[in-house]
């Protein structure tokens, strides 16, 4: 790095000034980028690490769109879910289409990171990059960048489906989609979030898997993703908003549905406000347990 203090009037007093110790300003920004530079690597290496396991990845992009396919023929009779007061009736696929893209989203950041992350230290591979002198963050902003481009081309892939296969309308203002894409990118942090502090809990790979499918298949059910959330009992409603599934899954509502739908959830409206809040406190809480959880090392290694 280079600092000049002035103008070079030799070759000799130009190489001194080329070799001048950098200050701290200039140390941080060198910092920075090269924690950007190994950033950019490490969400290559982990996409490229992804991409080598095709059957994962298969039904991890089929999964939403047989979601839809089963909500779409189960409800075939039923041409609309009406909403609140017996107007705006919409299809069944209209109407669960925000609760796939939110499962979607919690699948690809909690379960896939949860497992990954169990596993890595399991192989030895955490052991093997804690030894690099990669900072550790550039670990984690891998695994969020891997999240966020998978997501990405995973969505697009079920919004193209559900417009051309069942017909449903997408939104058609910015704002719309302004709030689609916070609520997921927000949503996507708060679940990388989880599935390092869960990773690092779970002793492995496999203990990993078995705790989180069924966990997040509950939750699931309880977030309004396979029942209409009105239809849920208030106790399941009010466990719910507990976890991030059910406040994705309501912001994605209020993109998909017309207004009048908000009249149905808990308290009359979307509250996105509140949405924006309690997404941001769990990246903060999953993050503050994932600094006291996570290991490098398998327990008992050395």
């Amino acid at each position: 790095m280079k600092r000049w203090a002035g103008p070079v009037v030799d070759q000799r007093a130009e190489a001194l000034m080329a070799n001048a110790p950098a200050t701290d300003a200039e140390r941080r920004t060198h910092g920075r980028r090269s924690i950007i530079r190994g950033a950019a690597r490490q969400v290559r290496m982990e996409l490229l690490t992804y991409a080598r396991e095709p059957i994962a990845i298969v039904f991890i992009f089929a999964y939403p769109i047989l979601m839809m396919t089963l909500f779409s023929s189960t409800f075939a009779g039923v041409r609309e879910y009406i909403g609140p007061g017996g107007q705006d009736g919409v299809s069944f696929a209209q109407y669960f289409l925000p609760g796939v893209v939110a499962t979607a989203v919690v699948l690809s950041s909690v379960q896939l990171i949860g497992i990954q992350v169990a596993q890595d230290r399991e192989t030895g591979m955490l052991k093997r990059l804690r030894a690099t002198p990669m900072p550790p963050l550039v670990y984690f902003l891998g695994l969020l960048g891997q999240v966020i481009l998978a997501l990405a081309l995973q969505l697009v892939i079920l919004l193209v489906a559900a417009r051309l296969v069942w017909d449903v309308t997408l939104p058609t203002t910015p704002s719309a989609w302004v709030t689609f894409t916070w609520v997921c990118l927000t949503s996507a942090a708060a679940g990388a979030s989880a599935g390092i502090a869960i990773g690092g809990l779970m002793p492995s790979a496999r203990a990993a898997n078995a705790f989180l499918i069924p966990f997040l298949l509950l939750l699931q059910f309880i977030s309004g993703v396979f029942i209409a959330f009105p239809d849920l009992p208030a106790w399941m409603q009010n466990l719910s908003a507990m976890f991030s599934l059910k406040w994705t899954a309501q912001g994605l509502r209020s993109v998909f549905l017309p207004e009048a739908f908000a009249a149905a959830e808990q308290t009359g409206s979307w509250q996105l406000g509140l949405t924006a809040v309690v997404l941001g406190v769990w990246i903060l809480v999953w993050g503050a347990v994932a600094l006291r959880t996570f290991r490098w090392l398998p327990r008992g290694a050395s």
